[in-house]
């Protein structure tokens, strides 16, 4: 994300701040205005935790500009970040999470900002993929595997078809998987 956001010349840190804030809020399902509550419930700290987290990491403001976003004292958004930053270390439902969030973001980048003139965004929520051998496979999007089965696909070094077996023929979804490339 960071080199997204370099790339993109975006220097309106507290436009940013407000995307990820707002992603990491939806996500969780929460409301927007989760942010100026001051609830101690557990689901309303992570939103919030989670938050700050990432607007450290991806976002060149000091702790103290941060805490201003939030609401919060240069020093809980040091302790925020440690915290996180800790369980990272051995929570994996966590980093899937915030890699998720981190995927919205970019993603949500792109469409406020208009910029898919310069940038390709696919999302790979539901692909087919055709195994050939250990090291070679295609990802097809937007083909059903009807229409994949009567495609005759050759590998012209070893003149075999790609796929004589339909069990090399594989459906995925949900997987949150997506391509972003500058054009």
């Amino acid at each position: 994300m960071d080199n997204l956001l370099n790339d993109l010349a975006i220097n309106d840190s507290f436009r940013t701040a407000s995307f990820i804030k707002d992603v990491t809020a939806a996500y969780f399902g929460a409301e927007k205005n989760v942010y100026s509550t001051n609830s101690r419930k557990e689901g309303v700290i992570k939103v919030k935790h989670i938050a700050i987290y990432l607007c450290c990491k991806h976002i060149k403001l000091s702790t103290v500009k941060i805490g201003e976003l939030f609401n919060y004292d240069h020093s809980l958004i040091i302790y925020v970040n440690k915290k996180i930053t800790g369980y990272l270390t051995w929570d994996d439902d966590l980093k899937k999470e915030l890699k998720d969030i981190e995927n919205i973001v970019r993603f949500k980048i792109v469409k406020e900002l208009n910029l898919e003139k310069d940038y390709y965004y696919i999302p790979l929520n539901e692909f087919i993929t055709i195994k050939h051998n250990q090291d070679k496979s295609i990802i097809f999007k937007g083909f059903s595997e009807n229409e994949i089965k009567g495609m005759s696909l050759i590998d012209t070094n070893t003149k075999t078809k790609w796929f004589d077996k339909p069990d090399n023929i594989r459906k995925h979804t949900n997987q949150n998987f997506y391509i972003l490339e500058k054009k």
